[in-house]
């Protein structure tokens, strides 16, 4: 592992790092009655007032096949195949070409984040993208399953409420020139939280309504 801390959490990801307004742009483009309502600036300034202390300030996305059509992510499992098996943890990325892979529907969201474990990696091997996690999970109490290989608990941990792992992606290739294939992972920062009420969707039903209110309140 390249590193592993708990720290003041670090939003600058340069290699992938996706500016609000791209993302902003997808949420309209996807949400069309957000432009009747008010401009992509005025968004912009609502967004950030759906959590204000967050020390995580970056639009991350979800895919599934299901349709979540308000704030539902109760329904959810982790969407990467190694985690299945893990309830109550949502998985997000800010690679949204990535997480196209895991579902036809993406999700936009904002995240409250205030006390994250860290971690980085290359994304050389397509494990990168799940041990933080999976070894966080150990360290916080979230995961008991004997097992002899993984991290023992850690008390000062425990009030962690998400996992952000940044894969710099420097070591990924499109395809192989020997295989043809895919290897490692992409650029991208991958965060992991573990409530639903750490979940804003931009776009669902109740989003568009605040916004609306977030409109009339600025006139």
């Amino acid at each position: 592992m390249e590193s592993f801390r708990q720290s003041p959490i670090t939003t600058e990801n340069e290699t992938e790092k996706k500016p609000l307004k791209e993302s902003v742009d997808f949420v309209f483009e996807q949400h069309t009655e957000l432009a009747s309502i008010g401009t992509k600036d005025q968004y912009v300034q609502y967004i950030a007032t759906i959590f204000p202390d967050s020390k995580f300030k970056e639009v991350v996305y979800h895919n599934s096949d299901a349709e979540f059509k308000n704030e539902g992510f109760k329904p959810m499992k982790p969407n990467f195949d190694t985690l299945n098996s893990i309830e109550g943890v949502y998985n997000f990325s800010s690679n949204r070409t990535f997480a196209q892979r895991y579902g036809i529907n993406t999700y936009a969201v904002v995240l409250d984040i205030h006390n994250a474990i860290e971690d980085t990696s290359s994304g050389e091997y397509v494990d990168d993208i799940d041990r933080p996690l999976s070894e966080a999970l150990f360290k916080i109490g979230k995961q008991t399953k004997a097992n002899p290989f993984a991290p023992e608990y850690d008390e000062n941990l425990k009030n962690t409420d998400a996992v952000i792992n940044h894969i710099s992606g420097e070591d990924y290739i499109e395809k192989h020139p020997r295989t043809g294939r895919e290897w490692g992972v992409p650029p991208q920062t991958v965060v992991s939280v573990f409530h639903e009420n750490q979940i804003h969707i931009l776009g669902s039903s109740s989003d568009v309504q605040k916004f609306r209110e977030f409109v009339e309140r600025e006139k």
